[in-house]
This record gives C-alpha cells, sequence and structure tokens, in this order.
C-alpha cells in the first residue's frame, strides 16, 4: 500500500524539502523526483547541489517527441539517457530528476545494460579485431573522423570511440593487442585532453541493429501481427545491421521480457511529483491513444502504430505503486487538506508590483535592513555572475555590505547578507533563513547563465572543404573542374598531386604543397563555363575585374575618409540614467554585447562620425546593443532614425522601442505602408519639429520629402537587405551623422577582414546566456511527422510558422494542413497581400489567436516571437543556407526548446543539396548555423554585401577569388609602402625530388586527406607547421616518411615566401632559386652574402640565385637548402 501525502511548497523549497526531512534523516534514502516539465528539472538540477550538499543526483532527460513519431530522439539526448541509466546502476544514486512524462516511458532492461558494457583498461590486453567487432555489435558506426556519440575509428595503433559515458570521446593507444595509453580528446580540434585509467564504452543505442537482436524481434512481432509483411523488411535491416528513423518506438521488441519503467529501474523508497501522478498519467495515456488512432488513420508508414496497446508499452498505475512505498505530491497552492511545510512566500503580489522597477527597490532595502538589526541570515540568488555583480553594486550603493555565499545552503552565515549564482523564480523563508530571488528586487528575472560552448570553426573548415566534382578557381589558370588526388611520378618520387579539369579536356595536376593556388568557385547552379588552359582569357578577365575591384576600394575608402575628415557630434551618455534604462533588460549580457557597447561608447565620443558594423547570429541580441546606442544619443537630445527591412520588423521595433524608451520621456514613432497618409505626414512633421526622438522606418526613410530636426544616429538594421546605393545615399544625405549598421548574414573572414579596413567592425558569436540550440530534423514530408510536430507545440501552449518557399502553394498547404491537425487555427501572409491585411494577421498572431502562421518567407527578418518554438519548413530545398539559417533563427528564442523541420521531396533525400542541409541538421551547436553559412556563401549573397553590380564579377572569377581581390585592394590603397607593392601573392614551387604525399595506409579517406592537404596549404610560419605535425601524429600515429617530407616543404615554402622565391629547382650539382619578379626585398644584403660565399653562391646573369652543392643524401639535402633560405630571409625581416 503506497503512502500518499499532499504538501504545500512551490518548486523553488523542493530540494530543501528533500534534504531536510528525507536525506538527513534516511542513510539509504533514494528519491525520485517528478517535474511537470522539462524546464523544471533544469531549475531542480540546477538547485540541488547548493541545496543538498549529501546528494547524487541524475537527470533523465525526455525525448522530445512523443508517441507515433516517424523521427529519432537526437543522439545527444539518447547518450545522456543511456549514461544516466548506466550511473543509477554502477553508482549509489539517491535522486533522480526527471520529468511527469518521461517517467511514463519504458526503459531498456537492467541486464541489458550491465551485459553491454565494456571496461578497458590501461596495460589490459584487448584482441585488437575483436575490440572492433565489439564496437560494432554495441551499435557503433565506423567513421574517419570521431565527431559525436556512436562513432568510432580505427587509424593504425590508434582508436577513438565516442561513448555515452562521457562529454568527450577517447582516444587509445595500442602496442600490439596492449592498450598503451588512453586520452580524452576534442572532438572539434581532434587534440588530445586529459588521461584516464579506464575506458567505459556503454551501448551506443537501446535498439542495437545485428543479428541476435533480430531474432528476438521476429518472435516477439510473431506474436503481435499476423501478417508477416508488415515487419519483414525491418528483420531484413536488423540482419544487415541498418537501423532506421523512429526505430525508439518498437524498443519493448527487442527485449525478451517486459521493459522495466524508472519506478522499477530505480526502485525509489520516495517518489516526490509535482502534480497528481494518476492524473498525469490518464491523461498521458489519453494522449497515447489518440496519437496512435491518428497514425492508423494516416496508414503511417512507422510499424509502431500497428502495435496493441497492452501492458508492454503502456504503464499503469498498479506497476507504478507496486515498486515504492512513500509519494508526496506537492501543490503550490495553500488548499483544504494539505499538510504545511517550513515555506513561507517572502513577498506578497503587492509589495512584487511596487518593486517592479530598479529606482523603487527602496522598500527592499528597508526589508535587508530590518532582517540585518534582527541579526537574521539573507541569501540573494542571482542567474548569473553578471547579475551578481549587479546586486553587489546595487547594495553597496545603499550601504549595504554582502558576501560570496558558503558552497551549501545550510551554512549560511546569521547576522549577514550573501549573495550566489543560482536560479530561483521566487523568494521563501525555510527554518530563519530568507532567501530572495533576483526577481523579487528587480521585478525581473534574469535568464540562467548557460554553458561555454566551443567553437565549431575547425569543423566548418572542414566541410568547407573542395570534394570531386566541384568548380574550383586556379590564381593563374583561372576556373577549373576539380576531379581526384592522384599520387604521379615527378623527378623520380611519388607526388601527390590535385588532377584538375580544364576545357578541351585539358588537365592539369597541382602539387599538394602548392593547394593555396586554388580555392572554391562558390555554390553555384547549373554548369559553369570552363578555363583553357595556356589561353590569355583568364589573364585579361582577372586583371579587368581588378580593375574594377581597385575602384570600388578607392570609392570605399574615400567615403570612409571623408566621413572621418567631417566632424561628429559628441555623445556622452548621463551614467544613472543609462545604466536605468540597462538594467530593464531582463537578461545578462555576453561579453560580445558589452563590447560592443563599448565599441559604440567610444565611438560616440571620439568626435567623428561613427560608422560601425555589428554582425551576429540570430537572436544573439544585436537589437539591444542598438537601442543603448539610441538611448545614448536620444538623451543628449538628438533624433535617431531606425531602418528596417520591412512592415512586420517595423512593427516589432516599435513596439519594443516605445516599452523601453517612453518611460524615460522619448517618444517613439514609426514610418511604413502600414501608415494611413495622414499618420505618416503628422509623424513627418513630428520629425520636423523635434517632437519624436526615435523613428522606426522601411524604405520610406530613403524619400526626399523627410525632413528632421537634429538627427544623430542612423541605424540600418538587417543591413544585407539594402543596396549599396542606398547605403551610400544616406551617408550623402546625412554626412555628420553616427552610423550604425546590424546583419545577421555571415560575413566570410576575408571579406571581413577586407571590410574592416573601410569600415569598424564588432562581432556578437556568443550566444545569450538559457538559449538552447534548435533541434533540427530533416526528412520527407510525411503527415504524421508534421501533426506530431504541431501537436507537440501546441500542447505547450506555443504557435507554429509553416514557412512555403512559393506563394502559388499556400492554398494546397493550407487544404493539407486542414486534414492533419483540424483543430489548429491557420491564417496566411505573404508579401504581396494590402498592408493593413497584413498587420491584421500578424497582430493576431502575436495576440495568439491563431496556432499556425502558414507564410512565406516575409516571416525572415527579425520577427521576434517567444510563443512561436516551432517551425516547419517546406521544400527546404528551394532556399539558400543563408535563408534556413534566418528562419531557423525565428524559433527557440526563449528558454523554450526551439524545433525545426526541413522537409523534402523523397527523391532530393540522396541528393547534393540533401548533403548541404543535413549540416544545419547535425550542428546543433548555438551560432553554428552562422558559421557554417560563412563558409558556405553563396555568389548573390557576398553580392549583397559588395553590391549587386559586383555580383557578375564574382560570376567571373569565383567567390573566394574575389574576396581576395578585394581585400588585396583595398590594403593596397591604405599602404604604400615599397614592401606591400612588392609582395603580391604566390606560391613556391619547389621541386627538391623528394617523395611527398600521405599514405592511403596512414590515412585511407581521400576526402579528409584532401581536407589535410587544404589546412597545410594555408599554414603562414614554422610553429603553426609543427603543430600541425604534432595532431597528425596525436590523431593518426608516427609520421610517415613521405608525411616528414611534407612538412619539411612546407617549412621551406614559408621561408621561400619571406625571401620572395618563387620558385627552387634541384639539380645533381646543386640548387637554382627564381626570385619573384626578379626581385629581393633586401639586395644589399644579397650581394654582400654572395662576395662572402665565392665559389658556392653566384648570381647568374638572368637574376637566379645558384647554390653549388651536392648533398651525400635526402635528408641532408633538406636540411642545406632549408638553412640557406632561412639565410636569405633572415636578410628581409
Amino acid at each position: 500500500m503506497v503512502n500518499v501525502t499532499q504538501i504545500y511548497c512551490p518548486s523553488v523549497a523542493i530540494m530543501p524539502w528533500i534534504e531536510q526531512r528525507w536525506l538527513s534523516k534516511q542513510s539509504d534514502a533514494k528519491c525520485l523526483v517528478l517535474a511537470d516539465d522539462k524546464l523544471v528539472v533544469e531549475e531542480w538540477l540546477e538547485q540541488v547541489t547548493f541545496f543538498c550538499p549529501s546528494a547524487r543526483v541524475v537527470a533523465l532527460p525526455e525525448t522530445g517527441l512523443g508517441f507515433y513519431n516517424a523521427l529519432s530522439a537526437h543522439p545527444s539526448i539518447l547518450a545522456q539517457r543511456i549514461r544516466s541509466l548506466h550511473r543509477i546502476l554502477s553508482e549509489p544514486i539517491n535522486i533522480v530528476i526527471m520529468s511527469m512524462e518521461s517517467a511514463f516511458e519504458r526503459l531498456p532492461l537492467r541486464s541489458f545494460l550491465e551485459q553491454h558494457t565494456r571496461y578497458w583498461k590501461v596495460g589490459e590486453a584487448v584482441h585488437f579485431g575483436k575490440l572492433k567487432e565489439s564496437l560494432v555489435a554495441l551499435g557503433y558506426n565506423r567513421v574517419d573522423t570521431v565527431r559525436t556519440y556512436g562513432e568510432f575509428a580505427v587509424r593504425g595503433d590508434i582508436v577513438d570511440v565516442f561513448s555515452p559515458a562521457s562529454d568527450l570521446p577517447v582516444r587509445m593507444d595500442f602496442f600490439g593487442e596492449t592498450i598503451e595509453s588512453a586520452f580524452f580528446f576534442d572532438p572539434i580540434e581532434q587534440r588530445r585532453q586529459s588521461s584516464l585509467e579506464t575506458v567505459v564504452v556503454l551501448p551506443a543505442h537501446i535498439c542495437l541493429a545485428n543479428q541476435d537482436s533480430s531474432k528476438v524481434f521476429a518472435k516477439n512481432c510473431q506474436a503481435y501481427f499476423e501478417n508477416a509483411g508488415d515487419y519483414y523488411s525491418y528483420i531484413q535491416s536488423l540482419n544487415e545491421g541498418v537501423s532506421w528513423q523512429g526505430i525508439e518506438l518498437l524498443f519493448p521488441l527487442f527485449f525478451e521480457k517486459p521493459c522495466p519503467s524508472i519506478f522499477e529501474f530505480f526502485q525509489p523508497n520516495l517518489v516526490l511529483s509535482q502534480s497528481s501522478l494518476p492524473l498525469k498519467l490518464e491523461q498521458f495515456s489519453e494522449k497515447i491513444s489518440l496519437s496512435r488512432q491518428q497514425a492508423l488513420k494516416d496508414k503511417a508508414p512507422n510499424l509502431g502504430a500497428y502495435l496493441p496497446e497492452d501492458k508492454r508499452f503502456v504503464l499503469t498505475m498498479q506497476e507504478i505503486d507496486a515498486h515504492h512505498q512513500t509519494r508526496v505530491e506537492v501543490t503550490a497552492l495553500k488548499t483544504v487538506n494539505v499538510e504545511q511545510t517550513d515555506f513561507h512566500p517572502l513577498l506578497s503580489s503587492q509589495a512584487k508590483d511596487q518593486l517592479e522597477k530598479l529606482s523603487q527597490t527602496e522598500s527592499f532595502i528597508q526589508k535587508l535592513r530590518q532582517h540585518m538589526e534582527k541579526q537574521e541570515a539573507v541569501l540573494i540568488a542571482c542567474c548569473s555572475d553578471h547579475a551578481v555583480q549587479r546586486v553587489k553594486h546595487f547594495l553597496s550603493e545603499a550601504g549595504i555590505v554582502c558576501q560570496d555565499a558558503p558552497a551549501h545552503f545550510w551554512d549560511i552565515p546569521t547576522k549577514m547578507v550573501s549573495v550566489v549564482q543560482l536560479s530561483l523564480s521566487q523568494g521563501f523563508q525555510w527554518h530563519g533563513n530568507y532567501v530572495y530571488a533576483e526577481e523579487d528586487i528587480f521585478g525581473t528575472r534574469i535568464q540562467r547563465q548557460t554553458k561555454t560552448r566551443r567553437s565549431a570553426e575547425s569543423v566548418f573548415k572542414e566541410l568547407s572543404q573542395v570534394a570531386e566534382g566541384d568548380y574550383v578557381v586556379h590564381k593563374d589558370h583561372g576556373i577549373g573542374q576539380y576531379v581526384e588526388l592522384e599520387l604521379i611520378d615527378i623527378s623520380g618520387s611519388s607526388h601527390d598531386c590535385l588532377k584538375i579539369m580544364y576545357a578541351d579536356d585539358d588537365r592539369l595536376f597541382l602539387p599538394v604543397e602548392n593547394i593555396d593556388l586554388i580555392c572554391r568557385y562558390g555554390n553555384v547552379d547549373g554548369k559553369v563555363q570552363l578555363d583553357k588552359l595556356g589561353a590569355a582569357s583568364w589573364q585579361n578577365r582577372q586583371a579587368r575585374i581588378k580593375k574594377k575591384i581597385q575602384d570600388i576600394a578607392d570609392k570605399l575608402i574615400k567615403i570612409a575618409a571623408e566621413r572621418k575628415i567631417k566632424p561628429g557630434e559628441i555623445c556622452v551618455p548621463e551614467t544613472g540614467l543609462f545604466d536605468e534604462f540597462c538594467a530593464h533588460f531582463p537578461y545578462p549580457e555576453t561579453d560580445d554585447q558589452l563590447n560592443a557597447v563599448e565599441d559604440i561608447l567610444q565611438d560616440l565620443q571620439s568626435g567623428m562620425p561613427m560608422d560601425r558594423l555589428i554582425c551576429g547570429d540570430v537572436g544573439f541580441g544585436k537589437t539591444e546593443v542598438a537601442m543603448r546606442a539610441a538611448f545614448i544619443v536620444a538623451m543628449t537630445g538628438a533624433q535617431v532614425a531606425v531602418v528596417v527591412p520591412t512592415t512586420l520588423l517595423s512593427r516589432q521595433h516599435e513596439i519594443n522601442f516605445k516599452t523601453r524608451f517612453e518611460p524615460f520621456g522619448l517618444k517613439v514613432a514609426s514610418l511604413s505602408r502600414l501608415k494611413s497618409f495622414k499618420e505618416a505626414e503628422k509623424v513627418k512633421a513630428d520629425l520636423k519639429a523635434g517632437r519624436v526622438q526615435v523613428v522606426i522606418a522601411t524604405h520610406a526613410i530613403f524619400a526626399q520629402n523627410i525632413d528632421f530636426s537634429h538627427l544623430g544616429l542612423l541605424i540600418i538594421d538587417e543591413e544585407h537587405h539594402f543596396g549599396v546605393v542606398q547605403k551610400e545615399k544616406l551617408k550623402e544625405k546625412f554626412p555628420h551623422v553616427h552610423l550604425l549598421s546590424m546583419t545577421a548574414t555571415p560575413i566570410p573572414r576575408t571579406l571581413h577582414m577586407a571590410l574592416s579596413g573601410v569600415r569598424e567592425m564588432s562581432l556578437i558569436a556568443t550566444p545569450p546566456v538559457d538559449r538552447l540550440a534548435v533541434k533540427t530534423y530533416l526528412t520527407a514530408f510525411d503527415a504524421t511527422i508534421i501533426r506530431g510536430a504541431i501537436q507537440q507545440e501546441l500542447d505547450r501552449k506555443g504557435q507554429v510558422f509553416y514557412i512555403s518557399p512559393r506563394l502559388e502553394e499556400l492554398d494546397k498547404i493550407l487544404e493539407t494542413l486542414s486534414e492533419i491537425v483540424p483543430e489548429a487555427r491557420v491564417r496566411i501572409a505573404h508579401g504581396q497581400m494590402r498592408p493593413a491585411e497584413l498587420e491584421g494577421v500578424m497582430a493576431a498572431f502575436y495576440a495568439r489567436e491563431f496556432d499556425i502562421l502558414l507564410a512565406t518567407s516575409i516571416v525572415e527578418s527579425g520577427i521576434d516571437l517567444p510563443s512561436a518554438n516551432t517551425i516547419i519548413i517546406h521544400r527546404a530545398d528551394l532556399f539558400g543556407m543563408a535563408q534556413l539559417y534566418q528562419l531557423r533563427g525565428r524559433v527557440g528564442r526563449g528558454q523554450i526548446q526551439g524545433h525545426a523541420y526541413l522537409l523534402l521531396p523523397h527523391y532530393e533525400l540522396k541528393s547534393k543539396s540533401m548533403q548541404r542541409l543535413s549540416l544545419l541538421e547535425s550542428l546543433d551547436t548555438l551560432g553554428a548555423g552562422f558559421t557554417l553559412a560563412s563558409h558556405d556563401m553563396d555568389i548573390r549573397g557576398v553580392g549583397n554585401l559588395v553590391g549587386e553590380a559586383q555580383s557578375g564579377h564574382i560570376r567571373e572569377v569565383g567567390v573566394e577569388l574575389y574576396q581576395s581581390m578585394l581585400n588585396d585592394a583595398i590594403l593596397a590603397r591604405q599602404t604604400i609602402t615599397e614592401k606591400t607593392k612588392a609582395s603580391s601573392h604566390f606560391s613556391p614551387q619547389l621541386n627538391l625530388g623528394l617523395p611527398i604525399f600521405i599514405p592511403q595506409s596512414y590515412i585511407f579517406d581521400h576526402s579528409l586527406r584532401l581536407h589535410l592537404y587544404r589546412r597545410a596549404g594555408n599554414l603562414k610560419d614554422e610553429a603553426a607547421i609543427d603543430d600541425f605535425a604534432a595532431e597528425l601524429k596525436d590523431r593518426f600515429g608516427p609520421l610517415p616518411s613521405s608525411v616528414v617530407n611534407f612538412m619539411d616543404i612546407l617549412k621551406i615554402k614559408v621561408l621561400c615566401v619571406v625571401a620572395n622565391i618563387e620558385k627552387v629547382d634541384v639539380g645533381p650539382k646543386g640548387v637554382l632559386f627564381h626570385l619573384h619578379q626578379n626581385i629581393f626585398p633586401n639586395p644589399d644584403a644579397l650581394i654582400e652574402f654572395v662576395q662572402n660565399q665565392v665559389g658556392l653562391v653566384r648570381v647568374r646573369p638572368d637574376q637566379r640565385l645558384s647554390l653549388i652543392r651536392a648533398w651525400p643524401n635526402l635528408e641532408q639535402r633538406i636540411l642545406g637548402i632549408k638553412e640557406f633560405v632561412k639565410t636569405l630571409a633572415s636578410f628581409c625581416r
């Protein structure tokens, strides 16, 4: 019999209750803590260490997909679940925290985890062949480079494996069949980190696709299905070791015995639930039943829909009650028959209303002083380090001294105010301790700090590599098509070369050490005209475009220089008011945001007109930075104009700016086609008279009939939507005005460098605190998946974007949605609607009057709607990568997990566009889409950045070379020293008669070898080359001699660039050095050197330098040439 008790205790006080009432009183306490949703799970997980010092806790994440879904859960979630279950089995865990719905799902048998876990110790003998077989049997996929959970790689005597047991993959070095060492390594940089003594390998999946599983699965299927045809293909897949999307739904059929629930698996002696367990189970079972009925109605392809509803799949209350004795159900409301706890709320709602603004917090200070007089212990919980500093400053201003809190709640000293970084939504009193949340002080809750995420830059370098069939641009020979990597004979030695096809079937073999001479052409649709080897057309075309680029560089620099000459208004913020304005931002600023604000402050106080570009991913807080700039300028008495590309964004900004600015007496208005003629004329009159301080405007601002009383700052939002001509027109119209531009279009590094010479740039690359990366799914259109996605969002009281690339398809999609989710309210929005009609639809969506906004890509720019956290993109293959990441950025902008479903036709699922789109699916690191799009920049994207007129020029030379040429042109115009003039781009050719290649036996994968060659080609100094060599040794083992030669060649090449040597030829009697353009940077030093080396070194009549020397072997030859070139290079530094 289960003893059920109800208590009054809001969620913030649950952990203190568990510590005081259960853990501290029972040595064998095992508590299963069930939350209503996963956000509460995350809060409790953060609080448990502080409130429960004796706790050994795990959290079991929910899959987030619901039942009868044809999609699998994200690999990282599956890995976390397997790790948590393993910890429950192997450690003395006394608290398990999970959501209520997750607790109703079945788990794998305890024996499954015990039998499928491997422990390999350093120094232990492990049969190498059996180790590989074991990993495959545990569900691991063999790959060339381990990046994510469930992968392993074998390279010689090195084995990499990414087990769910840890956050990092493990690299094992073998000597024969003995594990010599084991290290964690970074999956992005691929470099070793800390060592470990025991490697724990957990099963990669709960449904293992192998022949043993197939037998059990087939036996269970026979018991459930009359028609063998329903499940035959599944059994065939398992026999072949192939898994499928949505396999988890069938996982109870993989086991001979019934699968347990968490109640049986963990066997708690206390179950604490945030609400009634029987009621939640009843609702959950009903939801499963409805989902199943709908899946059957849809004729869902997933076999799971046809399974009978029995106890093998669905949990019962009797089963739950059989595995625990005590249950406590919590309510946050004081009701009859509810046991009281020691919890007491600190502030009434009336008091909270009085504390809503920073300038009205005196009553809170009074309360603190009363606590101090009574010698009571006070704790203030802040959700980030930034918030801690903010509270300390606030208390210091009030004359109250505070200290950092101790490690645990129960050690808080009396007679003191302590401050801790901890997420609490409200304050409470417990056993004489007074706990205040930041919300109790400022009326707003700052979100929790997130973990620092690794940069994904290295991954994207690999993703942007040249692939077979790609168009490439050779700096000397023009556009060709890369065919393959080929090992050929050069001067009697094996040499890896890139085979490139040109017009008329001409072939060019490019040595790998000169790979820096080629770059990707860019992503294009259709065929590209190949150049002819040896023809003058490429050189002529390059020269013509170079001239055009120089004209652009001149114009950009001229405009920038003229603006710097003109005086700009000095704007200094009024410290108190500015701090108060900033305090109303309800999130902690990221370091990048604060740096951008600091940059702007310096610009505004410099006495020159500001021209700064803020570049950052969607939803990373660019608007807040712009608001602070606008506030500073507006408070000095000047006006601010904010230019946006769409009426929707104009409306959104108007609402947000009014909320922040009007409490400070600053009037905000807008100009767009949503305004009537009469309204627009009034706004124009108010601007001219100075009655409006901030105006939000669309293209209307470009009209000549708009006059300002005193314009001080012009902000261009989503600047990539405006042409260069429009932007330059504004600069000419307002030459003295400060200019701040913002863009979420990624700027490639080379172009970033180029533009940074013309304008100032601030990059916001850090995600906001508590931002969850959007989970992305790539799938064919499937009614069950669509319904599941929409239903899941509606169940959490959210809204959905459904985006189509084609206006004419909206009505057909509306019809489909009406059939799939008849209960959902759907409305259409697109750019061809009348302004008032579009405004009405969007206002209704913001007011949550309907559930699904079916629209074209009109929502791409800047729309911020925290309640909409699912986006479904129809025919995703018809959108560019930049558009897709912008669209995906519309969701997941708050605390709630965002989901993006990219739908493709079945025939596109194996195409090249599918491969590119799958990157968005697999890379869920925050900011990753931004970096990815930087590397995947297409011709149109770069054209938008430098002006439409330039798109044609980019098509002629390719994206990367165009950026490089623009960079060179701007640097050349800014620097006119002789050294800069002499140094143009060239790649020294080194014919040293050495074998240079990465053997297949060392690195088998062709694309990985090419990627490493490409990385090596961009190394600029000896230290970087040594670091690269160390990485190869770390990842792949000791360097073969041909790879050692390659490293030496790279070092000589770097020195040749410094010494301006473009070619080195080795002969039987010595070496010949060709100077680039027959110029040596320091001729006097060279003449003196030659005179001191009579008989060994001479300058020939053709200006070539010869070294007369024969070496006994290859090693001596390399060393001798390297030392000689190093000497020449030393004269040039």
